[in-house]
């Protein structure tokens, strides 16, 4: 049981490091196409990606707070859950922040 909770952990960091990581560069390249758009240049598929990306992962972490209700580890399904909330509210404020820095 403790194997196979480890590496139902490593997986899901793993995944859920690499979506994370891609959606950071998205809003990299947001703030780029912003300063871009600026000058003359206009586009916008870089938050679209990102926005994907985030579905992506709120997908595979929907699908984690499944199984680990279904297991019943509902101590990590409710982490996952807050993990989500967090992650949502992040994107928010970045979101807020990109916004008011185009002002």
């Amino acid at each position: 049981m403790t194997t196979n909770l480890t590496k139902h952990i490593i997986i899901r960091v793993i995944v859920s490091s690499i979506l994370l990581f891609l959606l950071h560069f998205s809003q990299i390249d947001y703030e780029i196409d912003v300063a871009l758009s600026k000058i003359g240049i206009d586009e916008s598929a870089i938050a679209f990606i990102g926005g994907l990306i985030l579905f992506a992962w709120l997908i595979f972490m929907g699908t984690e707070v499944y199984k680990c209700f279904k297991i019943k580890l509902k101590w990590f399904a409710f982490a996952n859950i807050l993990i989500i909330v967090l992650t949502l509210i992040g994107f928010a404020f970045i979101q807020i922040l990109l916004a008011l820095a185009c002002c």
